[in-house]
């Protein structure tokens, strides 16, 4: 923040705030954009505001180039402990983009204008005079009075409906059938005493003699009418495209571009809402529905001895089947013995929400003793392991996309629906975490075969197809599916590429990574430009290293934007370079490696004296465990 920001900020005088960090853990903010050197973002409050903790994430894991900002209020200091209650905004009625809409509020606000004579009042009162105040005063009055027009005729300029049923004449005039029906059943129990209203709309709505009519036909004939509104609600689509194109037609035979033009409009706004829900309901969340628990003893249903006065007949003699099943199983059959593998496989799938005993313990109580090293740990949508595991990472990445795959084999896609839902639903969900996960590039490869071969053939390919055109474009008629293995390179190099060279605490650790690869191979400054194939088992499996297994396969070279370790002389080398040129192979330069990080050499310079001729002798002997 600049000086004058925070100095109208903490203000004694005036807002009187305090940064919610730095006063929380007592520590000054650092660079909180990815290239700056100072702090220009912050989180402000006031002194009465109550702060449990706060901290900031590390740049690169929140979303953009600044660092994200994570503070805990407690609810009482910010709304008080009785807050006012949500009130969700009115729909507006009033839209300008509909034509007869904007029209409707038009005329009505000009007829109560006219009717009520506000032009000629204020003419009035600017011919009358008087002091300014008293003309305030008048003016404030006709304003007040404008203001509620306005509100009347917006309310009258359309009518808001569910949307339940698409508006077709057919399906109009049951839904008009349905109210006349219910209108008759009131004006029978004195609700209405309109007769005249209530009979022209029967007239409207074909129904004759409706006042002859008993309460019993009534009844019967509603009941039909609601039947028929049931059959507009499910097949009420292909009766709107049949109004829609009839009012097309007549618009085109009436040369009516303006109505022709709206029309379509309309035509295309449908076509989409109906395309994106059919995707969101097929491929939506499934929301999970809670069940009540019904304590009994357990024992007692077994043996099939369960007896309560106040159970349900139908429960009891579900519970008789149940011990009469217990009984055909013979005792001692079932391994009573459960393995640690077993427990953690069972409650790694159980969901937190649900109550599992008499003292209402949630499942979470159980899911957190199941954890060890090799569980998952789920932050920010990314899963990773403590003991850096990629196996079970990707399973997860596989399952997810597996499930995504089956309930779009359900839902019945169209080729065109499912490339769309692909790029739009199913690849944002497994590509995220990618940049993250470790695994090689053929388990990657390896996890994506199941997924795509459920989508191929909605996609318009026979599953016979050799793999490669599932990932060929659609262009050369395949499916187009993302490739993992290239798209995590991608994430994997942009991930890496935004904050390096940063002083944020992410690329303060990139660049020691990067360090320590090149340390520890030994060839070269660049490490990423040397062959992944001949040099990989010279070091230590990292983040990095499998970055680079995957520019070398590809043929992609990255350049350190500076040196990170330079030549200490002219004519220098690289030790390792010097023991490849003397015709050390294989395993030999590995042990030599081996040798040479543990004497902490890097150039053929380090292990010479001054002079260049003779071997220094500290490195003719092991080096002390506790020498620097």
């Amino acid at each position: 923040m600049c000086t004058l920001e925070a100095l109208l900020l903490t203000d004694k005088n005036g807002l009187d705030m305090v940064e919610a960090v730095s006063t929380t853990t007592g520590k000054q903010l650092s660079a909180t954009y990815f290239q700056g050197s100072r702090p220009i973002d912050a989180v402000w409050c006031t002194k009465d505001v109550v702060i449990q903790n706060a901290c900031t994430l590390p740049i690169g894991y929140g979303v953009g180039d600044h660092r994200a900002f994570v503070v805990d209020f407690t609810m009482h200091s910010l709304v008080g402990i009785n807050p006012q209650p949500i009130v969700h905004p009115k729909a507006r009625r009033l839209n300008t983009k509909i034509p007869r809409c904007s029209e409707a509020y038009t005329t009505t606000l000009e007829q109560d204008i006219a009717r009520h004579r506000l032009i000629q009042k204020l003419n009035e009162i600017h011919q009358a005079g008087g002091t300014p105040a008293q003309v305030k005063t008048h003016l404030d009055k006709i304003d007040k009075v404008s203001a509620e027009y306005m509100a009347k005729a917006e309310n009258r300029c359309r009518k808001i409906k569910a949307g339940c049923i698409l508006f077709s004449p057919e399906a109009s005039l049951w839904i008009k059938r349905t109210l006349v029906y219910r209108s008759l059943l009131q004006y029978r129990a004195k609700s209405i005493q309109n007769r005249g209203n209530l009979k022209r709309q029967a007239r409207r709505c074909n129904i004759s003699h409706p006042f002859q009519l008993s309460i019993q036909t009534i009844y019967a004939r509603l009941q039909e009418c609601k039947h028929r509104c049931r059959y507009f609600k499910r097949f009420g689509k292909k009766y709107r495209v049949k109004h829609l194109q009839t009012c097309l037609k007549k618009a085109k035979q009436n040369q009516d571009e303006s109505t022709e033009r709206r029309i379509l409009q309309i035509i295309h706004q449908e076509k989409t809402r109906a395309f994106w829900r059919k995707l969101n309901w097929a491929l939506g969340a499934h929301r999970s529905t809670s069940v009540r628990s019904l304590q009994v003893e357990t024992e007692d249903v077994l043996d099939g001895t369960y007896v309560n006065n106040n159970t349900h007949p139908a429960t009891l003699e579900l519970f008789q089947t149940i011990g009469g099943i217990q009984k055909l199983v013979p005792k001692d059959s079932v391994d009573q013995i459960i393995t640690r593998e077993a427990w953690q496989t069972l409650w790694n799938k159980k969901q937190e929400e649900t109550s599992s005993s008499p003292s209402w313990l949630h499942f979470s109580h159980y899911i957190a003793e199941h954890f060890t090293v090799d569980t998952p740990r789920t932050t920010l949508g990314i899963t990773t392991f403590p003991t850096a595991s990629h196996s079970s990472a990707i399973n997860l990445i596989k399952e997810k996309a597996l499930q995504w795959a089956l309930e779009a084999t359900a839902s019945r896609l169209g080729p065109r629906a499912l490339h769309f839902s692909v790029k739009h639903k199913f690849w944002p969900k497994v590509k995220y975490g990618l940049c993250a996960n470790t695994a090689p590039y053929k388990t990657l490869v390896d996890a994506m075969h199941k997924p795509y071969w459920l989508l191929a053939p909605i996609g318009g390919l026979i599953c016979s197809a050799r793999r490669e055109i599932r990932f060929l474009d659609t262009g050369f008629y395949g499916n187009g599916f993302p490739h993992w293995g290239i798209e995590a390179l991608i994430e994997e190099t942009n991930k890496i590429l935004t904050p390096y060279g940063t002083k944020g605490l992410l690329g303060v650790q990139l660049q020691l990574s990067m360090e320590l690869l090149t340390l520890e191979l030994g060839l070269s400054s660049q490490p990423l430009t040397i062959s992944y194939q001949r040099y990989h088992n010279w070091v230590t499996d990292c983040y990095l290293k499998e970055w680079w297994s995957r520019l070398d396969r590809f043929g992609f070279k990255v350049y350190v934007w500076q040196d990170l370790i330079c030549l200490p002389r002219t004519g220098d080398r690289w030790l390792m370079t010097a023991f490849e040129e003397a015709g050390y192979t294989g395993q030999e330069l590995v042990m030599l490696n081996l040798i040479r990080n543990h004497q902490q050499v890097i150039f053929e310079s380090d292990i010479f004296g001054a002079d260049g001729v003779y071997v220094d002798k500290q490195y003719l002997t092991c080096r002390e465990h506790n020498a620097c």
